[in-house]
C-alpha cells in the first residue's frame, strides 16, 4: 500500500510525518518512507553534484526540472516497495501541481511530467492536507527560512491550492486508481495527527493488524 501526503508548503506535512514515523516505529509496523522531491546523495546524482558546485543553476527552470526528475528516480530506486506500507513524503502529484499552470495547458503538463518521471509509481491513496493559503503564508513567515521562499508567496500558495483542486478533478489517467482523502490542516497538529491515524487505520488495516499498541 503506497499512501502519500500532499499539501501546500506550511501545511504541517513534516510535523505529521515525524509523528507518524515515531508511531509506526513504536508499533513495529514494517514501512518505508519515499520522498521523491528530497535531495539524492551526491555520489548517486550528477545533477545534485552540479547544483552544489554551481548554485546559480537552481535559478534555471529547465535545470530544476531535470534535478527533480533525478531525485524522483533515486527515490524510486531506493524505495523498499515490497513492504506492506510505503509512506510518501509527496508524490508525482507534486510535480503536476508545480507545473500545472506553466504552459497554460494541463495536458502538456501531464505529458511532460509523465515522460520525465515515468519510473515513479502512482499512489494508491493521496492524503491532501488542505490549508487556506493565507494561513499557509502566515506559517511560512513564522518559519523565517532562507530557501524555497519563491514558492511561499501568497499568490504562489493560492495558485498551488488551485492546482491541487484541479488535479483532483482532471482525470489524469496515471491516477485513475488513486483515491483522494482530504484532512483539515488548519487544526492544531495534534488534531491533524488524530485524523491521520483514524484514516490510516481504515486505509491500511493490514499494516496495523497485530502491531503492539
Amino acid at each position: 500500500m503506497y499512501i502519500c501526503l500532499e499539501g501546500l508548503k506550511g501545511c504541517g506535512k513534516s510535523t505529521l510525518l515525524g509523528r507518524a514515523r515515531q508511531l509506526l516505529t513504536t508499533r513495529q509496523v514494517s514501512f518505508d518512507l519515499v520522498a521523491p522531491t528530497s535531495s539524492a546523495p551526491l555520489e548517486r546524482s550528477w545533477t545534485e553534484r552540479m547544483s552544489a558546485w554551481a548554485p546559480c543553476l537552481r535559478r534555471l527552470d529547465a535545470w530544476n526540472e531535470r534535478l527533480y526528475a533525478d531525485r524522483s528516480r533515486y527515490a524510486t530506486e531506493a524505495g523498499q516497495w515490497q513492504r506492506p506500507l510505503v509512506l510518501g513524503d509527496r508524490s508525482i502529484v507534486t510535480s503536476y501541481a508545480t507545473r500545472w499552470h506553466k504552459w497554460a495547458d494541463p495536458h502538456q503538463c501531464v505529458s511532460r511530467v509523465n515522460t520525465l518521471e515515468a519510473h515513479l509509481p502512482a499512489p494508491d491513496h493521496i492524503i491532501l492536507l488542505d490549508l487556506d493559503p493565507g494561513q499557509a503564508w502566515e506559517r511560512a513567515q513564522a518559519r523565517q527560512r532562507t530557501y524555497g521562499q519563491c514558492d511561499e508567496t501568497l499568490p504562489r500558495l493560492r495558485q498551488a491550492r488551485e492546482a491541487y483542486e484541479q488535479i483532483r478533478r482532471f482525470g489524469i489517467p496515471r491516477l485513475r486508481h488513486t483515491q483522494w482523502h482530504v484532512l483539515d490542516a488548519g487544526q492544531e497538529p495534534a488534531a491533524v495527527f488524530h485524523d491521520w491515524q483514524a484514516l490510516m487505520t481504515r486505509l491500511a488495516p493490514g499494516a496495523f493488524a497485530g502491531a503492539p499498541a
